[in-house]
């Protein structure tokens, strides 16, 4: 059994090879279980014996560790899939309240939009966020010393787990999600 595994992996198509090895190692632990207890003489362990079973635990733990980092990265990925229903149900609960989407930046008109706040600010309170959003001055831009020392608290449902950690903007969190907030008028019309 051992050698015909072995073949298969050697010489067939790498089609299922995890299968293919967690087998192999199946039939070396059975082959080396029923070693063990045919070979016993006395009450005791030998040195060998004990060897062997370190061995099959030591392969054991080196074929569940790549299972336990795959489930991880599924349920990180499930959060990151959680977060974007929950913003998009934002949206929407914002556009039946308002009756349209949110602008692309709100704030005060008097500084020019890269210190204006996002469109996600404006659904904070439908992502269980209100005492953020209540305690946002959404007359002063987002850098004022009262408004940056709240974005200083960053909400969990606006990053994804499995994304790298961004590069903080100046000591400020970023976001996971970004979102088309029309055309960029350097490129011209229609530009991206």
């Amino acid at each position: 059994l051992v050698s015909r595994l072995a073949e298969t992996v050697a010489h067939e198509s790498t089609y299922a090879l995890g299968w293919k090895f967690g087998g192999l190692v199946a039939a070396v632990v059975f082959a080396g279980f029923f070693a063990l207890i045919g070979t016993r003489k006395g009450p005791g362990f030998s040195l060998v014996e004990l060897l062997v079973v370190i061995a099959i635990i030591g392969m054991l733990i080196a074929l569940l560790l790549p299972a336990t980092q795959s489930a991880r990265e599924a349920g990180r990925r499930a959060s990151c899939m959680n977060n974007l229903k929950q913003i998009g149900l934002a949206l929407l609960n914002y556009e039946a309240a308002h009756g349209q989407f949110p602008p692309a930046v709100i704030g005060p008109n008097n500084v020019p939009r890269e210190r204006q706040f996002s469109w996600l600010v404006a659904i904070l309170p439908y992502l269980e966020q209100s005492g953020l959003y209540d305690a946002l001055r959404l007359d002063l831009p987002w850098d004022h010393p009262h408004n940056a020392a709240l974005l200083q608290t960053y909400s969990h449902v606006l990053s994804c787990p499995s994304d790298p950690p961004a590069p903080a903007e100046e000591g400020f969190p970023r976001t996971s999600y970004v979102a088309i907030t029309g055309a960029d008028s350097t490129y011209g019309p229609g530009g991206v």
